[in-house]
């Protein structure tokens, strides 16, 4: 691992003693990649291409990508994020139950993206109704401007990722601190500022490592985003096999199932949890692939017009085992990719027949496209969803709640104060002028598909040659007025700009790249919604038994990078400090 570059950025953290040089970055960036392997903080470099049921899992292991040292982030930004979650959650969930309105603000998108259109297809056949119940975890992601603002990036609901490795990156970030301040008092002795050696060297390093530990005690908080997850996972759980027990239904083996991609690099994010729920909850989880639950899954009763169970066929030990499915996790079916063929659909579609909790169903995962994040934006529409009066118990009346426009609602204020200006394509009154005003200030805005998975935004100049050539397409000339316009499947999102840090960027077999950066602040969110009396007749609403925020992920890259997360190669985990402001 050489050094970092003589032209990098100094260090001027407010939480070190002193400015690191270049030889104390390179063995405290040594130490952090190897502390790392042993704390967990793993991705894989590669995974075996056979399937759990006939093939012996290769298991592989390198570094997390991560930062050097912690990032200042506002407190009051940071406590801000936190306060909004269960107001958003209560907006999402009254958003995926409105079907007619959902489907009716996807229209358009739809009707130029194929993958939104087959999500829409799986809502009609299968809607969000008053009497499903709904399991989410949530992140909704966060700039803070340099004037300390904070600023809404997107709300992701489905296969919300890092939220176990981001818990365990705070004491990792502790020991490098500390570390660093045995450095820079080695530092002190060698020239002297010690006259008497290592006994004033001994008693000064315990007051510094006391030290050390109040200020991260006190400014780096912990994140529980591993423990709240599985929670989220277990209550659902617990909840389906109560249903179950109440009607006398059968449930023998039972396991929560987590949909993931084959050769999935950040499965070690998924196994904390996996182990966590096997730990503090007891509960097995089994791991298939879409193909995999089209080839072994099954619906099994669902007589007198109650839901199928949904059941999976295992070939991994010396006998088959048939087990029952409580709860479905994905941590994939977000991206086309993810839909080889038709019998991907079919197994999703599946899935949403039988009686299995999802995290996320279908509904939740269209409200987390960017043109809902819009939609969300417009005037009135958090406020149809926002009802206080029964307190736990909230009520949802599908359309009828989009119907009503409510007087202006001080949560919905909050969390309106956060958002950015988003523009749709969809009204052909107003497209021509939207497209004039990029062309002419392209640096101003960034253009989103209905993508999940970081690297699919354009910028800039990429971002003007696209809409250029699909504005001026010589097919498209006699249809800039048709309501339904290629551009459609875009959303068009006012550009913030971060504040600005200094950090390094460590990344395996990588030079550490120390260099200004910006961060993105995620904040985790568990919900579980419920009716009274699950799947009778008479059930009057949703009842929320979780609502709240549980944990915390930053992300950091170098500022001159646009788009792109973690698992796409372009950013590292952080952990945030708390300014004392």
């Amino acid at each position: 691992m050489s050094s970092s570059s003589s032209s990098a950025v100094e260090l001027k953290l407010p939480f070190l003693v002193r400015v690191p040089s270049p030889a104390d970055v390179h063995e405290l960036a040594e130490y952090a990649q190897c502390a790392a392997v042993l704390y967990g903080l793993v991705m894989a470099l590669e995974t075996s291409s056979g399937t759990e049921c006939n093939q012996v899992q290769t298991w592989t292991a390198v570094p997390v990508p991560m930062t050097l040292f912690p990032t200042v982030i506002p407190r009051a930004c940071y406590h801000q994020a936190r306060s909004l979650v269960a107001t958003l959650h209560r907006c999402i969930d009254g958003l995926a139950r409105d079907t007619p309105f959902l489907l009716q603000s996807l229209h358009s998108t739809a009707s130029q993206d194929d993958f939104t259109a087959r999500l829409c297809d799986l809502v009609r056949q299968q809607p969000l109704k008053a009497d499903v119940p709904a399991l989410s975890v949530t992140r909704a992601d966060y700039f803070v401007t340099a004037n300390g603002r904070l600023q809404l990036v997107e709300i992701n609901t489905i296969a919300s990722s890092f939220g176990a490795l981001g818990s365990r990156l705070r004491a990792l970030h502790t020991h490098v601190l500390h570390r660093a301040d045995i450095l820079g008092l080695a530092s002190e002795l060698r020239h002297g500022s010690h006259s008497d050696g290592s006994g004033q060297f001994d008693g000064a390093m315990a007051q510094l490592a006391s030290w050390r530990r109040g200020q991260c005690e006190n400014n780096m908080p912990e994140s529980g985003a591993l423990e709240g997850i599985a929670e989220a996972l277990a209550h659902a759980h617990r909840w389906w096999r109560a249903q179950h027990e109440r009607y006398s239904s059968p449930v023998g083996s039972t396991v929560i199932l987590f949909v993931v991609q084959p050769k999935e690099r950040n499965i070690y994010d998924q196994k904390w949890i996996e182990l966590t729920l096997w730990k503090e909850h007891n509960i097995r989880v089994r791991r298939a692939t879409l193909t995999e639950i089209a080839q072994n899954g099954q619906l099994v009763g669902g007589a007198e017009g109650s839901r199928p169970t949904l059941q999976l066929r295992s070939t991994s030990n010396a006998e088959t085992e048939q087990a029952f499915i409580s709860v479905v996790y994905y941590r994939a079916g977000y991206v086309p990719q993810d839909y080889a063929s038709d019998r991907e659909w079919q197994a999703r579609a599946m899935i949403a027949r039988s009686n299995a909790v999802e995290c996320p169903n279908a509904s939740y995962q269209l409200v987390g496209t960017k043109r809902m994040q819009q939609i969300l934006g417009e005037p009135g529409v958090l406020e149809r969803y926002l009802d206080d009066t029964r307190g736990s118990e909230r009520m949802t009346h599908g359309h009828a709640a989009a119907s009503t426009i409510r007087p202006s609602h001080p949560k919905a204020e909050a969390l309106r104060e956060t958002f950015v200006g988003m523009y749709a394509f969809d009204d052909p009154s107003t497209r021509a002028a939207l497209v004039q005003r990029v062309l002419d200030q392209p640096e101003n805005y960034v253009l989103k598909p209905q993508r999940e998975g970081g690297g699919h935004n354009l910028y800039g100049a990429e971002m003007k040659t696209f809409i250029e050539r699909t504005w001026n397409a010589p097919d498209m000339l006699a249809h800039r007025q048709d309501p339904d316009h290629p551009l459609c499947a875009y959303v068009l999102m006012d550009r913030i700009h971060p504040g600005i840090s200094p950090n390094v960027i460590l990344r395996n077999g990588h030079t550490p790249v120390q260099s200004d950066c910006v961060s993105e602040l995620g904040i985790f969110g568990i919900f579980f919604g419920s009716t009274e009396n699950a799947g009778s007749p008479g059930s009057i609403g949703v009842i929320e038994t979780l609502n709240q925020a549980v944990g915390h992920l930053l992300r950091t890259k170098l500022a001159r990078q646009d788009d792109g997360g973690v698992a796409a190669g372009v950013a590292a985990l952080d952990s945030p400090w708390l300014d004392t402001a």
